[in-house]
Formats: C-alpha cells, structure tokens, sequence
C-alpha cells in the first residue's frame, strides 16, 4: 500500500525533473503561443508543491493530495501551471479520507486528474498535455496493481503519446517538435518512476543565483 510519505517522495522527486529539464520544455513551446516559457511557469508551479511537501509530514495519501492540490492551485503560473493545478485537483478529490491507497487506486487517481484538468479547460485541444495525461493514466489503470509497474506503465504510454503530439496539432508538426505541456509532464512521471526504482529523490539543480 502506497501512503502519504510515498506519495510525496514520488511527486517531489517528479517535480524537481521538471524543473531540471524545464529548459528542454520551454524550446518546445509553439503551441498555444510561442512564447518560450511553458516549462519555466510548468516547474515553478511545481516547485511550489515541492517547497510545500518538504515542510509537511504525514503518512495519510489524503493529507498529501491535498498539500498538492492546494500548493499547485496557489502557486499555478501560466497556462501549464493552472492545468497542472487542476490534474492534482482531481487526484486530491479521489483520495480524499483516505490514509493509504493501492497502486491501482493510485491509478485511478492519475484518471481523475486528467479528466479534471480536460474539464477546467473551455476549449480542450488534442495534441496537448490533456492526451499525454489522459492516456498515461488509462494505460496505468489497466496494469495492475503492482506500483512500479503502474508507473512504467503510465510512462511508456505517456512518451509513446507524447511523440504523437504532431499528428495532431498542426503547429506541432509545423514547428517539427512534440507538445511542451506533454513533455513537462512526462518529465513529472519520469520523476517519480526514478524514485521507484532506486529509491533516490533527484535533486533540484538550482542555477547560480538561484535560490
């Protein structure tokens, strides 16, 4: 069983991938508008769902979601940061009251949170971070119930959804790159599937000047 610990290694360590690699996510970024800042405003609001989950320590999935839930909401920049916000809106609302989950829970969870940020979004286009979501968690919710395994899961179908981004989006394939929302958030998996493995949070590779 997964508990509130668990959870938020995993997450902590998916957020400081982001924020690493969020310069590869900003130069992806056509679409919706070209402005080279997709990965900058998607690491920082996870940043400050990172800040927050170091400062708090429970063993209860629900206590934890909601730290997410609620430090990703509060810090959400940009596009990209509010619908990350609302993907673990969604994950906080089927943990709810629970102290621990399975993998499979976990997964359905990941379900949720996708389909929450497709709902907060007025207009949902295909191509973008809501597919590479919405079908990393299906994949992860049809995998059983073995956590590592959901995860490989959820980040195999992720990049194999990813690299069909262009196909779907026209400025995607115009500008010859996959969808930075998408790739941020395969980054965030990617994170946590690490942590999984060896049993290590990466660090968070501040700048010089950084703090």
């Amino acid at each position: 069983m997964i508990d509130g610990k668990l959870l938020a290694q995993m997450f902590l360590s998916g957020a400081n991938n982001l924020y690493n690699k969020r310069k590869i996510v900003d130069e992806l970024n056509v679409f919706p508008v070209p402005d080279g800042d997709t990965g900058t405003n998607m690491s920082m609001t996870a940043q400050n769902m990172a800040k927050s989950l170091l400062e708090v320590q429970s063993d209860s999935v629900a206590k934890i979601a909601d730290v997410m839930s609620f430090s990703t909401l509060r810090g959400a920049r940009g596009n990209s940061g509010v619908i990350l916000s609302q993907f673990f809106r969604g994950m906080s609302r089927y943990l709810k009251g629970r102290n621990e989950c399975s993998a499979h829970e976990l997964a359905e969870a990941l379900l949720l949170g996708a389909d929450t940020a497709y709902n907060a979004v007025m207009n949902p286009t295909e191509g973008t971070i809501l597919t590479v979501a919405r079908a990393a968690a299906q994949a992860a919710r049809g995998a059983g119930n073995n956590l590592l395994t959901v995860f490989s899961v959820a980040l195999d179908t992720g990049e194999k959804t990813l690299s069909k981004t262009p196909e779907m989006l026209p400025a995607l394939r115009k500008a010859g790159v996959v969808d930075a929302g998408g790739q941020g958030w395969v980054f965030v998996l990617e994170g946590a599937l690490f942590y999984l493995k060896n049993g290590k949070i990466i660090e968070c590779e501040k700048g010089e000047g950084e703090k």
